[in-house]
């Protein structure tokens, strides 16, 4: 791991676990085992380290390259789409979102956080057309199937992040094959 990556791992770690505010440059560094300058020198601002996390991170990068997956069987792709989708919500990315929403910064990191969801969204709608094109779906509101997927999908892991199992009731691979069926319906 460079020691961008190293930084950058531990913003996202403490972000989840403090918040923005509450977490200092000072605590970045230790956890990244780099000196205090070290982190200045490669991003100079606190707020830099998280504008290139959400640009940058690895896991959104694979996220945005969900499509590549798609078989053209439809069940198979929706479940493969909420479970990596789930995934990369569950890994950090809906805590950090949390913590950094009531802050003052969350508007100018606003059009980089609404980015990625707009891209996967694009990409599930360009799916259902293709499917479409190959007649193995009806003509539908794409754009809606696709927003509610992604909503179900971050309901799923916040409930999870705040409730465990004792709320929602069900583990996550049935969760997504009860919504996949769902969807299916609507297809």
């Amino acid at each position: 791991m460079t020691t961008k990556e190293k930084i950058v791992a531990a913003t996202m770690q403490l972000l989840a676990q403090k918040g923005y505010k509450s977490t200092t440059t000072k605590e970045i560094a230790s956890v990244a085992g780099v000196n205090e300058v070290t982190l200045f020198r490669n991003f100079g601002t606190k707020k830099n380290i998280v504008i290139h996390a959400i640009k940058y991170v690895p896991k959104m990068r694979r996220l945005e390259e969900l499509a590549t997956l798609f078989t053209g069987q439809l069940v198979q792709d929706l479940q493969t789409f909420m479970a990596t989708y789930i995934q990369f919500l569950a890994d950090d990315y809906t805590q950090v979102l949390m913590s950094i929403r009531d802050e003052e910064m969350y508007e100018e990191l606003k059009p980089l956080l609404v980015d990625l969801p707009m891209q996967v969204k694009l990409s599930l709608v360009n799916y259902f057309n293709k499917m479409l094109r190959l007649n193995q779906i009806k003509a539908a509101d794409y754009e809606l199937i696709a927003v509610e997927m992604m909503v179900s999908c971050l309901g799923f892991v916040q409930a999870d992040i705040y409730y465990g199992d004792s709320w929602i009731g069900i583990d996550r691979d049935t969760f997504i094959a009860k919504q996949v069926k769902q969807i299916q319906n609507q297809l």
